[in-house]
């Protein structure tokens, strides 16, 4: 026989009581770890009423706005966070305070437009960080900073279209940059001298690259970097401009062929552009 146990919450408010269903998510222990499952529930805030000692929280697919300052709090043993694709514009300053233990933080496909570095300043012992396919347009140039423990970060399918030099600068442990799919042209050549030397994975095709002189640095790094996986068949990098270079892939390009025109001075009121991109089909 079986019994459906109803549990409720009871809230006085002054002299009215008011009682709330319990959220309706499932309790599972996957691989050891005590997981909540709270997908696909409609929920428009981080339930309170969850297992203290839960170690996964997944809150995909609902429609979560907002995270508030100590949304998670109260769940001092978290680990594992999934938020994937609700609708979350904003993140409160002090959203993750309390967290010693998170590890894995999932905010993709959210409406996430810039990444500061005030609420990401809680998360210290995180290793995996990703804010895949949000419009984010800024990333704070300290935002990683705190994340000593950072090993794969991922920004792709967002509208970026530009990158601090020292962004990844205090991230020594990371192996996997992702920055795909954005609308990046060039990066600053100051970058290659704070990419760590952890790296092992750098995403960096589906931008729209100008493939001149000022973008050599980074074909110059792939090519001295053989540890290093960058070109992943279909998935590879290309340019948008020079004209003469659009739409060849990376992997067809040598060093040299980052070019940029030359000019030839005839004498002190006149000068013509010699154009000298190199191009060639291999």
């Amino acid at each position: 026989m079986l019994f459906a146990v109803i549990a409720v919450l009871i809230c006085a408010i002054g002299d009215d009581v008011v009682l709330a269903a319990a959220t309706p998510c499932q309790v599972v222990t996957i691989f050891g770890l005590k997981t909540s499952d709270c997908e696909r529930l409609g929920l428009t805030s981080v339930p309170l009423d969850l297992d203290t000692d839960v170690k996964v929280m997944r809150l995909a697919d609902n429609r979560i706005a907002t995270l508030r300052d100590s949304a998670f709090s109260v769940y001092l043993t978290l680990q594992e966070l999934y938020l994937a694709r609700n609708r979350i514009v904003v993140v409160s300053q002090n959203a993750f305070r309390g967290l010693p233990n998170l590890q894995i933080i999932d905010l993709s496909g959210n409406r996430l437009t810039t990444v500061r570095a005030d609420f990401l300043r809680h998360l210290t012992s995180v290793r995996s960080l990703s804010f895949a396919i949000n419009p984010i347009t800024f990333v704070d140039p300290t935002a990683l900073r705190p994340l000593a423990r950072l090993e794969r970060v991922s920004f792709a399918g967002g509208r970026l279209t530009r990158l601090d030099a020292h962004l990844f600068a205090e991230a020594t442990r990371l192996t996997e940059i992702d920055v795909s799919g954005n609308q990046l042209t060039r990066l600053p050549a100051d970058m290659q001298q704070h990419l760590p030397t952890t790296l092992r994975v750098f995403r960096f095709y589906g931008n729209p690259w100008s493939c001149d002189c000022r973008l050599r640095w980074l074909r110059r790094w792939t090519a001295t970097r053989p540890t290093v996986s960058w070109d992943f068949a279909r998935n590879t990098p290309s340019c948008a401009a020079p004209p003469l270079l659009r739409s060849v892939s990376w992997r067809h390009l040598d060093v040299d062929q980052f070019a940029c025109p030359s000019s030839v001075i005839l004498n002190s009121s006149t000068s013509v552009q010699v154009i000298t991109y190199l191009y060639s089909h291999k």
